[in-house]
C-alpha cells in the first residue's frame, strides 16, 4: 500500500510522524516536570503549614503553662485551703482547662475546683503527674494518660508548689484530648 502512494504522500506521511513523536515526546517531558513542580509546591506548603501547626499549638501550649503557673505562684502565696480552692477557681482557670488541683506533700490530700471522688485510698505522691514535676522541679506537661475523673484521655500540666524553700505539693491542669 505504501507503494503505491506518490513521493508527496509518503514525505507527508513521514513529517506527520515525526511530528507528531516530538509533540508526544515534549508532552511527556511537560508532564514529568509539571509533576515534579506540583509535588515541589506541595511539599513546600505542608512544610510551611506544619511550621506553623507547630507554632501556634506551642503558643497556645506557652499560655496554659503561664496560667498555670500563675496559679501556683497564688498558691505559694497562701497555703489555706481556702486560698488554694480561691486560685484554682479563678475563671480564667475554669474556662481554660478541664480541672485544676493539688495534691499535698503533708498529708497527701487532693484539692480539686471541681467535686471528684477518687475514693479514701488515692494518694497523689504515688501518682506519676505528682512524682514527674517532682522531679523536675519545674512546669511540665505529662505524657496523655486516662484520667481517674473523667475517664477521657489528658495532658497534664504540672509544677512544684514551695513553702519556705521545701516542697509542699504538686498543683496540675488536665487539658482533655
Amino acid at each position: 500500500m505504501l507503494q503505491n502512494l506518490k513521493f508527496s504522500h509518503k514525505i507527508l506521511i513521514a513529517a506527520s510522524l515525526v511530528v507528531i513523536a516530538i509533540l508526544s515526546l515534549f508532552s511527556v517531558y511537560n508532564d514529568v516536570r509539571q509533576g515534579a513542580y506540583i509535588e515541589n509546591e506541595l511539599r513546600g506548603d505542608l512544610q510551611n503549614n506544619g511550621t506553623l501547626t507547630a507554632q501556634n499549638i506551642q503558643s497556645w501550649l506557652s499560655g496554659r503553662v503561664a496560667l498555670l503557673e500563675s496559679m501556683q505562684q497564688n498558691i505559694e502565696r497562701d497555703l489555706s485551703d481556702d486560698s488554694i480552692m480561691a486560685a484554682m477557681s479563678l475563671k480564667a482557670i475554669r474556662q481554660a482547662f478541664e480541672l485544676a488541683y493539688i495534691g499535698t506533700q503533708a498529708d497527701g490530700r487532693f484539692l480539686a475546683n471541681k467535686p471528684t471522688d477518687l475514693g479514701k485510698d488515692y494518694d497523689p505522691r504515688v501518682r506519676p503527674w505528682y512524682k514527674e514535676a517532682e522531679t523536675a522541679g519545674q512546669a511540665i506537661l505529662t505524657n496523655p494518660y486516662m484520667d481517674l475523673v473523667s475517664n477521657e484521655l489528658v495532658m497534664s500540666i504540672t509544677a512544684p508548689v514551695r513553702h519556705d524553700g521545701r516542697l509542699a505539693g504538686i498543683t496540675g491542669v488536665d487539658l482533655s484530648l
